[in-house]
């Protein structure tokens, strides 16, 4: 997913300070728990660790870093919805299991009835990426093909209901196009194939792909969002080529156990506040195409309750059965 100078230069730098008894500039022994829902090494599992060393010195604890993947996130939440609500366990949630899942599957949690919002960290756009074998040079010759013969252009995702697989739909009813959508079981499958030549297209996070985009592999035509992105600055957005509301965009907030009390949520939300005013985040969030988005907890809880209408109306549409 990632070349590995990249790899070893950002995951070694984020996981030594959480290694060892004096983990992340601890100033006295409590420990807290940072849940991620992402698996080692991903460009999420990166953002989370960056974050909680730069917390760890504002709360004056050491911040561990608990990797619990799987079920497209819904085992880290409702792992983190479990724990004791006293601030030692902190979740960084982000829009498929605090949004889409409760929507599409059975879980154990309960966004809204389980957790307090804390702020809103981050946010990413989608970039849109073909095989670079195909003939396609623009958004607006892959639209004009897609709409001379309808369904003949695939595109990949790594599951029915991600952020890729509801961005395709979106993009078919925003231009009057009809794609073909191909699931896999995530996203690196999905990529893996597009390289391969097996499908034509995908939505995908841009650090991922950035190598092959860079090696002529891959071929960018297009991303999500109101502006261009640092990693990828001469490719357009959607709007720009006159595709307007392609607004598919990850996002990751910080929540704690609904419970917990005042004194520790405001310190967890002081320290979010500081560790986001770091340059040095900015600048390695930055590397993972990530963009910096601080806002408070009514802000994070007024986002996920939009979003949740929002794909609740998409689902509807698109026709997804909840399992």
């Amino acid at each position: 997913m990632f070349r590995r100078s990249f790899i070893r230069g950002m995951f070694g730098a984020a996981l030594l300070p959480f290694t060892g008894p004096k983990a992340a500039l601890a100033q006295d022994n409590r420990i807290v728990k940072l849940v991620l829902t992402f698996p080692v090494g991903g460009s999420s599992d990166l953002m989370g660790r960056i974050l909680a060393q730069q917390m760890a010195g504002a709360l004056g604890a050491n911040v561990i870093v608990d990797n619990r993947p799987g079920a497209a996130g819904s085992i880290g939440v409702a792992l983190a919805a479990r724990q004791a609500a006293d601030g030692t366990t902190i979740l960084l949630g982000n829009l498929g299991p605090m949004v889409v899942n409760p929507l599409l599957n059975k879980v154990t949690y309960d966004p809204v009835k389980d957790f307090m919002p804390v702020a809103l960290v981050a946010t990413a756009p989608a970039v849109l990426v073909i095989n670079a074998g195909l003939p396609y040079k623009s958004l607006s010759d892959l639209i004009a093909a897609a709409k001379a013969t309808p369904n003949s252009i695939n595109y990949g995702s790594g599951g029915a209901g991600t952020l890729a697989h509801f961005g395709g739909e979106v993009m078919s009813r925003i231009t009057g196009t009809r794609f073909t959508h191909v699931p896999y079981k995530g996203g690196i499958a999905a990529t893996n194939d597009l390289l391969g030549g097996q499908i034509d297209m995908i939505l995908a996070n841009p650090q991922p792909v950035l190598s092959h985009i860079q090696s002529g592999r891959l071929r960018a035509l297009a991303v999500t969002g109101s502006k261009r992105i640092g990693l990828l600055p001469d490719v357009r957005t959607f709007e720009e080529q006159g595709v307007a509301g392609m607004d598919a965009i990850d996002w990751w907030g910080i929540y704690v156990p609904t419970g917990t009390p005042k004194v520790e949520f405001d310190k967890i939300l002081d320290a979010v506040r500081r560790a986001l005013d770091s340059q040095d985040l900015k600048n390695r969030y930055a590397e993972l195409g990530v963009d910096v988005r601080f806002s408070g907890p009514d802000e994070l809880r007024d986002l996920a309750a939009q979003e949740t209408e929002k794909y609740r109306k998409l689902i509807k549409e698109i026709g997804i059965q909840a399992s």
